[in-house]
C-alpha cells in the first residue's frame, strides 16, 4: 500500500459558460490551467512526486506553448505523498498569489477581489492509500468525482468580478491582466501592434472568397477513448509519469497544428481538448477543411499511445454563425461529445451545423479514422465547388425519395443516378462526370456504413458539402 493525495480544481465548465467572446473563453480556462501549474510547481519544490500532470524538465517546445497561452495543465493533480499539511500549504499559496494578481485589475477594491477569487476556486484535496495492484489514477477517479459535488458557497453577496473581467469593453481587462503578461506569442493577438484581439469574425474569416463558411466558426471538444482502461493497467508510477508526459507532448503538438490551421486552442490538458476553429485552414501547408484537421489530431493522439491500439479520440463539433452566442456553441459541442462517446465502437465524431436561417445539418461517424466514407467526404468538400450540381442532387433526392430507397435496397443506385441526375449535365462535361462518379461513390459508401436512415444521412452530407460552396449572404435552400 502507498499513500497518495489527489487534488481537483474547478469550477471550469461553469466559469467558461460566462464567456461571450473568444478571449473570455480562453481566459476562463487558462485561469485554472495556470493555477494547476502554480500548484504543481510548488509541490515540486517540496520534492513531492507528481504522477499527474507531467512534472519533468521544461524544454523549448513547452516554453513556446506557454508563451502562446496554451492551457496544458489538467484540472486534477495526483501525487505520492502522505502529508496533507505540505500540500495544503502549496495550494493556499498558489490560490493567494493568483487572487492577488487578479486584484490588480480592480484598483481600490483589492481586498474584496482577493476574497472573491479565493471563494470562486473550488479546490478539493483527498488522501487515500492505494494497493500496489491498483492504478492510483483510477483509484482517485471516483474519489475526486465525488468531491466535486461538494460545492462551497459564500454567504456574502459579492460583485461578479469574473464576469466583469471577461465581458469588459474590447477585452480591456483581459488584455491588461497578468494572464496575458509575458505571452510573447499569444494566439489571440490580431494585430499585436494595434493591440487588437481576434474575435469570432476574425477567426471565421479565412479567405477572401466571399463564400458562406467565412461567417461560421466551430467549437470542438475532443476526449480520449479507452484511456481509463489503459490507465487501469498502469500500476507502476513510472509508467503513469510516462503517460503524463505523452499527454503533455500531444497537447503541444496538437496546439501547433491548430495554430497553423488558423484556430485557437482553449485547453489541451491530459487527453482533453477544446478549441475554436475556422471551417477551412491549412494542414501540412495545404488548404483543407475542418474534418481533415480533426483526423490529423486523432493521428497525433494515437501516435503518442501506439502501444495501445484501443486508444483513439472522439469529437463533438458545433458549427454556428459568428454572431450566434458563444456559450450556446460551447453547450452544443459538449452535448455532441457526449453523444459521440456513447456510440458503439468509439473513435466517433458528432457534428451539427446550425445556419443563420435556423436550418440544421447533423452528421455522425463511428470509427471515422479508418472510414473510407469519412475520407471520401473530406475529399468531396476540398474538391467540389459547383453548388448547382449539389443543389440539383438534393432536389432529385426529394423528388425521387421512394426510388432511392428501393435502389439502396436493391444495390442499384448507380443506375438510378445515371438516369436521373445525368439529365442535368452542365457545359463542363468533365466536371459533371467527375461529380457523378463522386456522388455514386458517396451513395455506395453511406449504404455500406449501414446507417439507420440512408436517405436522411445522404441528404445531410450533401447539405454539408453544399454549405462549403454557398455564397455569403444568399438565402438557405
Amino acid at each position: 500500500m502507498k499513500k497518495y493525495i489527489g487534488i481537483t480544481i474547478g469550477p471550469i465548465y461553469e466559469t467558461m459558460t460566462l464567456s461571450s467572446k473568444p478571449a473570455a473563453l480562453w481566459a476562463s480556462s487558462y485561469i485554472f490551467s495556470m493555477l494547476s501549474k502554480k500548484i504543481s510547481d510548488k509541490l515540486k519544490i517540496e520534492n513531492i512526486s507528481l504522477l499527474i500532470p507531467f512534472a519533468g524538465d521544461v524544454d523549448d517546445k513547452v516554453e513556446a506553448a506557454f508563451k502562446s497561452g496554451i492551457g496544458l495543465y489538467h484540472d486534477r493533480i495526483i501525487c505520492e505523498y502522505d502529508s496533507l499539511d505540505a500540500v495544503n500549504r502549496c495550494v493556499c499559496e498558489a490560490v493567494d498569489e493568483i487572487a492577488k494578481e487578479f486584484a490588480k485589475s480592480f484598483i481600490g477594491e483589492e481586498g474584496d477581489v482577493v476574497d472573491y477569487f479565493k471563494r470562486l476556486f473550488q479546490i478539493h484535496i483527498c488522501k487515500a492509500e492505494v494497493s500496489d495492484d491498483v492504478s492510483p489514477v483510477i483509484a482517485f477517479s471516483d474519489i475526486l468525482d465525488q468531491s466535486e459535488y461538494e460545492k462551497n458557497f459564500s454567504s456574502r453577496n459579492y460583485r461578479n468580478y469574473i464576469s466583469e473581467l471577461f465581458n469588459g469593453k474590447h477585452n480591456e481587462k483581459i488584455k491588461n491582466s497578468f494572464l496575458v503578461k509575458g505571452l510573447e506569442d499569444w494566439q489571440l493577438w490580431g494585430d499585436k501592434y494595434k493591440n487588437s484581439i481576434r474575435d469570432l469574425k476574425d477567426i471565421s474569416s479565412v479567405d477572401g472568397s466571399g463564400l458562406k463558411y467565412n461567417d461560421y466558426y466551430a467549437i470542438v471538444y475532443a476526449d480520449g477513448d479507452n484511456v481509463g482502461k489503459h490507465l487501469s493497467g498502469l500500476k507502476n508510477n513510472e509508467y503513469i509519469q510516462k503517460f503524463s508526459k505523452s499527454c503533455f507532448e500531444y497537447g503541444i503538438e496538437t496546439s501547433n497544428l491548430i495554430k497553423k490551421y488558423g484556430g485557437i486552442t482553449i485547453y489541451a490538458g491530459g487527453d482533453d481538448l477544446l478549441c475554436i476553429l475556422p471551417l477551412k485552414g491549412k494542414v501540412n501547408d495545404e488548404e483543407t477543411n475542418i474534418l481533415s484537421l480533426l483526423k490529423k489530431i486523432d493521428e497525433r493522439f494515437k501516435a503518442k499511445f501506439k502501444d495501445n491500439k484501443d486508444i483513439s479520440l472522439s469529437f463533438g463539433v458545433a458549427i454556428q454563425y459568428h454572431k450566434f452566442p458563444l456559450y450556446e456553441a460551447l453547450s452544443n459541442a459538449h452535448n455532441l461529445l457526449n453523444e459521440a462517446k456513447a456510440i458503439d465502437g468509439k473513435n466517433a465524431l458528432c457534428l451539427k451545423l446550425l445556419k443563420h436561417s435556423g436550418q440544421e445539418c447533423s452528421l455522425r461517424f463511428s470509427k471515422y479514422s479508418t472510414s473510407e466514407y469519412f475520407n471520401h467526404l473530406i475529399n468531396m468538400i476540398d474538391n467540389l465547388n459547383n453548388e448547382d450540381m449539389l443543389k440539383s442532387s438534393l432536389y432529385k433526392l426529394y423528388d425521387y425519395e421512394k426510388l432511392f430507397i428501393e435502389a439502396f435496397s436493391n444495390n442499384t443506385t448507380d443506375n438510378l443516378i445515371e438516369n436521373i441526375i445525368d439529365n442535368y449535365r452542365s457545359d463542363d462535361e468533365k466536371s459533371f462526370d467527375d461529380y457523378l462518379g463522386e456522388f455514386k461513390t458517396l451513395c455506395n459508401l453511406i449504404h455500406q456504413d449501414e446507417s439507420d436512415n440512408v436517405i436522411d444521412e445522404l441528404r445531410s452530407v450533401l447539405r454539408f458539402i453544399k454549405f462549403y460552396c454557398e455564397k455569403g449572404g444568399q438565402d438557405d435552400k
